[in-house]
């Protein structure tokens, strides 16, 4: 194996000896072609091999090199090989004149001695990378090309470790670089043919025959009963058949005439001409039908044994794969392979059952023969009795009548009985291979989610989502799949991405209505894209430049664009039609904005000047020069009276509109500028040192110190002046920054490449970017599945609650008081303002009179509102301190306050009278919680522990111990056996009730947990925290189910819907909210309407068994029904309080791989975030999301009482 090909230009040879010298003393292998003249045929044979035997392809780029036809060729045949590149550049040139599959590595800088021990550090650290995979590839592209080479000849295949290994390889490319080439993958295929060829491959032969046979025995058995009761009117015509002395009949003589009328009929035959049909058929042939009978019912019985026992086999089978998905990476290596065999033999199974249509065909001919010689015996049998009935008396006739009656009916019911019993056979059959397929389709589920997780450890998100849906499309997929998802779904990920660009972008911009979209492209186009779909609408091509400055006129109708060669081109938005040309420039055009009224469009270039133009003429208006250095921005106030520049000296300008006067001078010149912006209010800027000016004073007021802040190259504001966002030198990242606190609010990944260019749509919430990757993408800064806000005008939320039908929603908001909406339609139904004092803490009840809300005060106090009319109902001082926590009893008849000196208080809700006062601690409570049966209660201090009462009796009943710090929030499960708490030590605890025992930890919050609340159905708990995270977690074995993260989620409290398809949160800032809790086909369908779902590739599809397959010439199909067809969900008014029918979660016991806990007195077992996406990973289960990016979804309320 060779190490290192070094590919480099003549021009580069001093340089290429050097490096080789150096390597070859560090014990690296190099293979170098010395010679300066072009290759012949049989040097590039050798040429091409010493390519494919190198693990690495050393490429020293420089403006000689890409013109090198030999280099070319080298570099060109290495990236259809899938290589791994490590380019040097050594001396500067176009970044689009490096071939695309090097662009993809990084570059290393090695323009000058200064640099080559940090370019050799580099270059080692690149080649000695992910070493024993490279060697795989390497090794697996030499032997299939000794494989091809010899004519795939049978003996150059892998096999037994060799092979298990290459497996295992390829189960690692999903998630690593480089990829297999298809001579790769079809020489792994081959080698798992030829090993699965014999025993596999008879063993689902044998099975689907058992099967066919069967289906044919029962389809047999079915025509036998079926024949008589259709042919029953073909009695007179068997009567007529005799009578005229044919020799038998066709149909089913004497089984057609099951009934005694039909017996009558044959009995009044003319005697001679029964004798005359006499001979036609013996006793003979109907013994060897029966005999012949006897042996398919035998056969049958045969079969359906050894159909038994294959449906065990291949129980076992899958037994033995779900362990290997379970297993290490070689056993899933062995489950894939599986999997494959399954696809492969779909076609074996379409051979099989057309092999057995031929036997029923076969097996009807042998059933009608039987019928056939049946009826001619039975037609035999009746002359000869009706021959000896001439000469009898009329009674005996008709007790013979009667008997021959008794014996058809005896054998139909027998007949019946064997066919019931094969039909059943057959339909077992049918269910046992329909489970199969099912535990087939979840293995592939299993395998999609395994390689989405690597791929997202890859830092492969694009794949990794698209791989999680694709193991999300079964009927009900497995919980590691639907977790897969969970977690990818709410990352920050691209709404939209916009596929077509074949080279870097420069430039993009976003129309005012957030409908349109448009980039420019080093492959000198400019698209329009539709941004709801990702389709591309338009293009303009101009061959002479390439856009570096785009912007879209306010009413979207026009779009300009400034060019490298000093051009503004000016286009109609809807045809694509050139409107004008604006030239004067004699350097790039770096920016370019239009006025808010878009009568005129202000232009920079790198010639320093700065031009304004009538957009309706083209005509020059003024032009200024005023920056010493090239001018990188250019924007005009939001009223439109200034112009603010930006440049490269280091200085930002303020110029009049009207007349191109300088206003204001500032800036640093130390600082190189490349964009600015004003703030919306239009008294201060920012710039791409991320520092905010007075524009008034020309003086700095704030800066941004912590964060990505450095090597800024594009920003914007959005319209409310809530976020920044910008893009940074060589990082792929797009950051959105608090305005506010000057704080880094999220950021969006996706991109590949450096991000150059990003702007905001006028709604605020739309982020458009552009990248060296080619694909400009979408981004929604409030991307929340959240259906519901309730307004709180920014008043701190302390405290919410949810009425038990779901209909109603409070909110406890400090001085504001109290405030009650519909959640139905978020209308506010009636508020309360206690000028006196704060409330803190807030509940739902009932009294006959209908809904109230009992209210807890910051001065002790506890206050009862009458929710349909809003007045209050009584005023009670309850306690001498802050009242922490209400509850009611779900009867409604008593309510339970705590408070901040640990009193805790029973009250009769009718009248307001203290029922009894609870002997505890002096310590400050929490929070309380009523149990579902009514007999108990729950309060929790601020030192940690957890205190369980008997409501009628007061007594404490035991002291729940483990947390650390204060619990601060307490939820009973709904049959009561759990109690589960959260606390600021930063875990949730779940409590046996009766006797007291810790069940489980549940970790992987980065702060204090302040909600956490049960399902309906008691299968999930949700949580929040001040981390800003919401997470689901699986109640049985303490999994975490789901993540979602958010600056917006800073959480006080949090409650789960009565219907189980929504989260009632509080947001400290934004108010009460409801967020939606996806179902696993609901979860898709919001991933694929509300994320960039990339289409799997040709070569995905085969890699990872996808259907369908692309065809023949590599056309990717149509795309697919987004997700399996939901039923519509219910009107607001008609919501049921119930839990919903599709659960969010429903663990699937073949598959969920985490016990259930089962702990014991003394022992505790702890609940990680997990599964983590490595095995050496300890933190969170997912790398720091913050907000993701997403359209506003359509309000849909928690339900209705």
């Amino acid at each position: 194996m060779i190490d290192v090909f070094i590919a480099y230009a003549p021009a580069d040879k001093g340089f290429a000896r050097l490096l080789n010298e150096v390597l070859a003393k560090r014990g690296i292998i190099t293979w170098v072609r010395w010679d300066d003249a072009l290759p012949n045929a049989d040097e590039w044979n050798e040429i091409q091999a010493a390519i494919e035997a190198a693990d690495n392809i050393l490429y020293i780029v420089s403006p000689e090199a890409t013109e090198s036809s030999y280099v070319r060729d080298v570099v060109e045949y290495a990236a259809r090989h899938n290589k791994r590149f490590v380019p040097v550049i050594r001396r500067d040139l176009q970044f689009g004149s490096i071939h695309k599959a090097v662009r993809r590595y990084s570059l290393i800088y090695a323009r000058d001695s200064e640099h080559f021990d940090s370019a050799l550090h580099q270059i080692i650290r690149h080649i000695n990378r992910d070493q024993p995979y490279i060697r795989m590839h390497t090794d697996l592209l030499v032997r299939s090309r000794e494989w091809v080479l010899s004519g795939r000849k049978r003996r150059h295949l892998l096999r037994g470790k060799d092979l298990r290994a290459a497996e295992k390889w390829f189960i690692q490319s999903a998630g690593n670089h480089p990829k297999p080439v298809e001579r790769q993958i079809e020489y792994i295929h081959a080698s798992r043919r030829a090993r699965d060829a014999g025993q596999r491959q008879a063993l689902w032969l044998a099975g689907l025959t058992f099967v066919g046979i069967l289906i044919v025995a029962g389809f047999t058995f079915s025509r036998l009963i079926d024949t008589p009761r259709a042919a029953r009117p073909a009695a007179a015509e068997t009567k007529n058949a005799v009578a005229t002395g044919f020799a038998r009949t066709e149909t089913a003589g004497i089984v057609q005439t099951a009934t005694v009328e039909a017996q009558l009929a044959l009995l009044q035959t003319p005697v001679g001409s029964a004798q005359a049909t006499r001979g036609s058929v013996t006793d003979e042939p109907v013994a060897g039908q029966e005999q012949r009978y006897g042996t398919l019912m035998a056969t049958t019985s045969r079969e359906a044994g050894a159909t038994n026992a294959l449906a065990a086999d291949l129980e076992a089978l899958q037994e033995e794969l779900d362990l290997a998905v379970a297993g290490n990476q070689a056993m899933l290596a062995e489950a894939t392979a599986a999997v494959m065999a399954l696809e492969t033999e779909v076609a074996v199974q379409a051979t099989t059952l057309a092999r057995a249509q031929a036997d029923t065909a076969r097996l009807q001919g042998t059933a009608v023969a039987f019928a056939e010689a049946a009826t001619a015996a039975h037609e035999d049998h009746a002359t000869q009795t009706a021959a000896a009935l001439a000469t009898e008396p009329h009674e005996a006739s008709m007790t013979e009548v009667a008997r021959l009656a008794r014996e058809v009916q005896a054998t139909l019911a027998a007949h019946e009985a064997e066919v019931a019993e094969a039909r059943a056979t057959a339909e077992a059959v049918q269910v046992a291979l329909a489970a199969v397929e099912n535990r087939a389709s979840m293995l592939q589920s299993l395998v999609l989610a395994e390689s989405a997780r690597e791929a997202l450890d890859a830092d492969r998100l694009d794949l990794a989502l698209a791989l999680a849906v694709e193991a999300n499309r079964v009927s009900n997929p497995p919980v590691e799949a639907q977790r897969m998802l969970g977690w990818l779904a709410f990352r920050p990920l691209a709404r939209r991405a916009f596929a077509g660009h074949e080279n870097i972008i420069y430039s993009v911009a976003i129309s005012r209505d957030g409908e349109r979209v448009a980039s420019g492209s080093l492959d000198h186009t400019v698209r329009i894209w539709d941004a709801a779909t990702g389709r591309e609408l338009r293009q303009m091509r101009d061959h002479s430049g390439v856009a570096l400055s785009l912007a879209f006129s306010p009413d979207g109708q026009v779009l300009a664009g400034g060019t490298q060669n000093g051009v503004i081109h000016l286009w109609d938005v809807e045809t694509g039609a050139l409107l004008a040309d604006l030239e004067g420039h004699e350097g790039w055009v770096t920016g370019i904005d239009f006025s808010p009224d878009g009568t005129t469009l202000v232009s920079a270039s790198q010639d320093r000047s700065i031009r304004l133009w009538d957009v309706a003429s083209g005509d020059l208006i003024w032009r200024v020069d005023g920056h010493s250095n090239a001018v990188s921005s250019v924007e005009f106030s939001p009223d439109g009276e200034m112009i603010l520049s930006s440049g490269r000296d280091g200085m930002l300008r303020l110029w009049s509109a009207a007349t191109g006067d300088n206003r204001h001078v500032f800036g640093t010149q130390r600082d190189m500028l490349r964009d600015a912006t004003f703030m919306p209010d239009g008294r201060h800027v920012i710039d791409s040192a991320l520092r905010i000016w007075d524009i008034s004073t020309g003086e700095m007021i704030a800066r941004f110190e912590e964060g990505p802040v450095d090597g800024v190259q594009s920003l914007d504001v959005s319209p409310d002046g809530r976020f920044l966002v910008t893009a940074s030198f060589n990082d792929p990242r797009v950051h959105v920054w608090n305005l506010e606190t000057r704080s880094l609010y999220t950021d969006f990944v996706g991109h590949s490449d450096a991000v150059v260019s990003v702007g905001f749509a006028a709604n605020s919430r739309y982020i458009v970017s552009g990248a060296w990757d080619t694909m400009p993408r979408l981004w929604d800064v409030d991307s929340l599945p959240l259906t519901r806000h309730f307004e709180v005008n920014d008043t701190p939320v302390i405290d919410l609650a949810l009425s038990a039908g779901g209909r109603l929603v409070a909110a406890a908001l400090g001085d504001a008081g109290a405030r009650v909406w519909d959640a139905t339609t978020g209308g506010l139904i009636w508020e309360w303002n206690d000028v006196e004092s704060a409330t803190v803490a807030i509940a739902f009840g009932s009294r006959p009179s209908g809904i109230v809300a009992l209210g807890g005060l910051e001065d002790g106090s506890l206050r009862l509102w009458d929710v349909n009319s809003g007045r209050p109902v009584y005023h009670v001082a309850g306690h001498q301190a802050r009242v922490t926590g209400v509850a009611f009893s779900p009867d409604g008849a008593v309510a339970v306050s705590g408070a901040a000196d640990g009193a805790l208080r029973l009250w009769n809700v009718s009248d307001g009278s203290l029922i009894r006062a609870f002997n505890g601690p002096a310590e400050a409570i929490t929070g309380v919680a009523v149990s579902p049966n009514g007999r108990y209660i729950a309060s929790a201090a601020a030192g940690g522990a957890i205190r369980l009462w008997d409501i009628e009796t007061g007594q404490e009943l035991r002291v729940f111990a483990g947390h650390d710090d204060a619990v601060r929030s307490l939820a009973f499960s709904p049959d009561g056996r759990t109690l589960v708490s959260a606390s600021d030590d930063a875990t949730i605890r779940l409590w046996d009730v009766a006797d007291g025992r810790e069940l489980a930890t549940l970790t992987g919050y980065a702060g204090a947990v302040t909600g956490v609340s049960f399902s309906p159905d008691g299968s999930l708990i949700l949580s929040g925290g001040e981390d800003g995270t919401v997470r689901l977690w699986d109640a049985a074995s303490g999994s975490l189910f789901r993540l979602i993260e958010s600056p917006a989620f800073d959480l006080t409290s949090l409650v789960w819907s009565p219907n189980g398809q929504h989260a009632l949160l509080a947001l400290r800032d934004s108010g009460p909210a409801l967020l939606r809790l996806h179902n696993p086909r609901e979860l898709v369908d919001w991933t694929l309407e509300n994320r960039y779902v990339a289409p799997l590739t040709c070569e995905e599809r085969v890699r990872y068994y996808i259907e369908p397959r692309c065809d023949a010439n590599d056309n990717l199909p149509a795309p697919t029904a987004t997700a399996p067809a939901l039923t519509p969900a219910a009107s607001p008014e008609t919501v049921s309080p119930s839990v919903s029918d599709t659960p969010i979660f429903t663990p699937t016991t073949g598959n969920t791989r985490t016990p259930t806990a089962t702990p014991t007195a003394t022992t505790t077992p702890t609940r990680t975030a997990e599964p983590t996406p490595s095995a050496t990973r300890t933190a969170s289960p997912l790398p720091s999301v913050t907000a993701r990016p997403l359209r506003a979804l359509t309000a849909t309320p928690a339900g209705a009482d």
